[in-house]
């Protein structure tokens, strides 16, 4: 599967629809800005649409979602779309503004991603949380499912069996009490309660319902005899309260003669007759004329007079009505009480007969009495009988209460005792299967990850020596600690310790170098043949050197990758391939412009320095001071290759910071005589083939060229100098022509790149081999 175009439309910082076209020879993608120019929303854009992650605001902290899409866009407009040799893929931003549709749903390309944070976090991290950072790689997640729900279970299962003993404790502690009160009948507590357990208790069972049903029906015949006796004691109150008020009444008319009940109540009811009419002209009584007021006068006198008289009549009339109350009432609960008595009596008579036979003619006596005369009298005579029938039958059901409370207790509890017994025994089969299960699928998923990290530890320390070649590190291994759930422990050698941990003594340059090949050896395990790799600025504190061999473990040891997609902001991995250092022909340069929330994110395609200066050559129109300071930083960079790689003398400075004429003095002229680059024939499928050389060019001449020339550099492409006013055009061009021309002769023509490779001990060659540059050392 080969890129042909990205588009990213309203995306994070994409404010500007934003497209970019592939080149279909080259399979590694640089991404290269300032911060804040777009980098990571480009790669966001992949992760988003091949993934279920949000690439790098996965990596902070309180991330609001919404911003997915750019400042000022709608979330309809969200979309990211993916053209591919295997067809098309989009994303469409859903209505919640956090999670996408894609479209085709299945069949995405693979993305694994590589963020420096998760470089960090790896080595940063704690020992048990560095299996987070892997986990896309080393999946457990299922099987980690299972274990944890083993793991509640095996809880759950431990709690139960201490609950369970708990109980059984208590059941035999209790019933133990019981039968020490019992004073120890039988062989033991537990025989006696399995046969008090098992005794029948049918019988008690009815006995107590009767007796309890007697008792229950006592109570409510009794309180009818309560009430009767209240009702006696309020008519006999009520009747001496009114003969005293009768005898009051008597005694004060006999004292009195001239007071008349009569008169009284005559004159009370022409009081109530003669008020109200207020045009009253006659008396009511005899008939003759009469002044109303005088007439009312007269008689509200003679009734004030009258008053004592009627107190005590009125005193009189009270205590009569309540009399006739009390009498009704006792009427009333006389009827009750012998009604109760008698159904009493009637209902409980066969419980009588069966448990005090020897009181069922007491109880049978009251039934056919009918008078209420009768009826008193019996139950006068008779009721001190009657409760202590009661009695003995309340004694009798308090004592069968107690002996059925106290089997129904032993029989909770020994019932309690041996379900708690099975139980355990339940509960500690299950227990020991779930433990057993439980450390098959620990072991099994520790061994897994094991051998996962295992596995991958011997590219881990290929890739980690190719970087750090002769440095007295590496050896890096990887395991799981198998004491804890999933802590990953990393070791190394440093100098002459062995298995130290990376962190304590590596730079961190080192641990950089050591973290991304933790990762580039995970990518490569487990990748598939759509696997696009993402390296999300993750190179900034590695020098020169270390650089150049990352560079060569991206081209030579990842190439079964679909496309490598690199972004960063760390420039002197891009001057490298610029200067001719790293295999430039198989990357595509996507150079980030200063972004602005109006322009959005802008970029251009980069070139190396070969290809300006070749387009500048070609352009119609001339940029003297271009062609000269572009052939001159060229020359600069070769020059300085070839002193290092000669270890040529040179002046020593505190920077060794070195000028064109500097460089180019250095080498002596028996190097310049024995420089020679070979070009190595390929067939027709472009495979190198072995000590044929297609050309051959002597070095010598070109440079004697550049040397004569290097001095328009200076005075048209560098400084202001009017010695360069009569430079012509035609020097000017043979000068960067000749830059081209050895620039050319140095650089591979497949992957670009100068001849670095000296593992052959005869010569220099490129990476792919196609150029090889002698001698292999310096001439003496």
């Amino acid at each position: 599967m080969k890129l042909q175009t990205l588009q990213i439309n309203a995306f994070r910082g994409a404010t500007k629809p934003l497209t970019i076209e592939f080149d279909s020879q080259k399979p590694i993608t640089m991404v290269f800005g300032e911060n804040g120019n777009g980098k990571s929303s480009i790669s966001d854009a992949l992760i988003c649409l091949c993934t279920d992650s949000i690439g790098s605001l996965a990596d902070k902290s309180s991330v609001d979602k919404k911003f997915l899409r750019a400042l000022n866009s709608a979330t309809e407009d969200v979309s990211i779309s993916l053209q591919t040799t295997s067809g098309i893929f989009t994303a469409q931003l859903n209505p919640n503004g956090t999670t996408f549709t894609k479209t085709p749903p299945d069949g995405l390309p693979q993305v694994r991603q590589l963020r420096r944070k998760q470089v960090t976090k790896l080595l940063d991290a704690e020992p048990s949380e560095r299996y987070t950072e892997l986990q896309e790689y080393i999946d457990v997640g299922e099987i980690l499912k299972c274990e944890t729900t083993l793991r509640a279970l095996e809880k759950e299962l431990k709690f139960a069996l201490k609950s369970q003993g708990a109980v059984a404790m208590e059941s035999e502690k209790v019933l133990s009490t019981v039968w020490e009160k019992e004073d120890k009948p039988g062989l033991g507590w537990e025989q006696w309660s399995e046969q008090e357990t098992s005794r029948d208790i049918n019988e008690l069972n009815l006995k107590l319902t009767d007796l309890n049903g007697f008792l229950e029906n006592w109570r409510a015949a009794y309180s009818g005899i309560e009430m009767y006796r209240a009702a006696i004691s309020r008519e006999r109150a009520a009747s001496k309260s009114l003969i005293t008020a009768q005898e009051d009444l008597e005694k004060f008319v006999n004292d009195n003669p001239d007071s008349n009940i009569s008169l009284m109540q005559l004159l009370t009811e022409a009081q109530r007759y003669i008020k109200p009419v207020l045009d009253l002209r006659h008396c009511p009584v005899c008939g003759k004329d009469a002044v109303r007021e005088e007439l009312v006068q007269r008689i509200d006198e003679q009734v004030k007079n009258m008053k004592r008289l009627n107190e005590l009549n009125q005193a009189f009339i009270n205590a009569r009505n309540i009399h006739q109350s009390a009498k009704t009432n006792l009427n009333e609960a006389e009827i009750l009480c012998f009604g109760l008595f008698n159904a009493f009596c009637i209902d409980q008579l066969e419980t009588v007969k069966k448990y005090i036979p020897e009181s069922t003619d007491l109880f049978s006596g009251f039934i056919p009495l009918t008078d209420q005369l009768d009826q008193t009298a019996y139950l006068k005579e008779h009721l001190p009988a009657f409760l202590v029938t009661n009695t003995t039958l309340g004694i009798d059901q308090k004592v069968i209460d107690g002996q059925v409370k106290q089997h129904n207790s032993i029989s909770t509890q020994y019932n309690s005792l041996i379900n708690a017994r099975n139980s355990v025994g339940i509960i500690k089969t299950k227990l020991e299967t779930t433990q057993k299960a439980l450390a098959l699928v620990e072991s099994t998923r520790k061994e897994f990850i094991n051998e996962e990290l295992n596995s991958i530890s011997g590219t881990v320390e290929a890739l980690y020596m190719k970087i750090h070649p002769a440095e007295s590190i590496g050896s890096v291994e990887m395991s799981l600690n198998l004491n804890f759930k999933h802590s990953i422990d990393i070791h190394a050698r440093f100098q002459d310790l062995d298995k130290i941990t990376p962190q304590s003594l590596y730079s961190e340059s080192h641990l950089d170098t050591l973290g991304l090949c933790i990762f580039l050896a995970l990518a490569k395990k487990y990748h598939e043949p759509n696997t696009i790799l993402i390296l999300d600025d993750v190179m900034m504190s590695v020098d020169h050197s270390h650089l150049e061999r990352v560079i060569q473990v991206l081209h030579e040891d990842l190439g079964e990758f679909a496309h490598i997609f690199i972004t960063t902001h760390y420039r002197p991995w891009r001057e490298l391939y610029r200067h001719g250092r790293a295999p430039a022909s198989r990357i595509q340069f996507v150079e980030l412009m200063p972004w602005t929330i109006e322009r959005g994110i802008r970029f251009y395609n980069g070139k190396v320095n070969l290809e300006e200066l070749r387009d500048h050559l070609n352009s119609e129109q001339i940029d003297r001071q271009k062609l000269c300071s572009l052939s001159g930083v060229i020359l600069e960079s070769i020059f300085d290759f070839l002193a290092v790689k000669y270890q040529c003398k040179m002046p020593r400075k505190p920077k060794n910071e070195y000028v064109l004429r500097e460089l180019t003095d250095c080498l002596d002229s028996k190097l310049q005589k024995a420089l020679v680059v070979q070009q190595v024939a390929v067939d027709e499928t472009g495979k190198i083939i072995d000590n044929q050389i297609e050309k051959q060019t002597q070095l010598q001449p070109i440079i004697q060229n550049l040397k004569g020339l290097a001095i328009i550099r200076n005075w048209v492409g560098a400084h202001f100098n009017p010695d360069g006013f009569n430079i012509s055009d035609a020097e000017v061009f043979q000068f960067a022509e000749l830059t081209l021309k050895f620039g050319e002769l140095l650089t591979c023509p497949t992957e670009g790149g100068f001849p670095i490779k000296s593992t052959s001990g005869m010569y220099h060659a490129t990476r792919s081999g196609r150029i090889r540059m002698l001698p292999f050392t310096q001439p003496q």
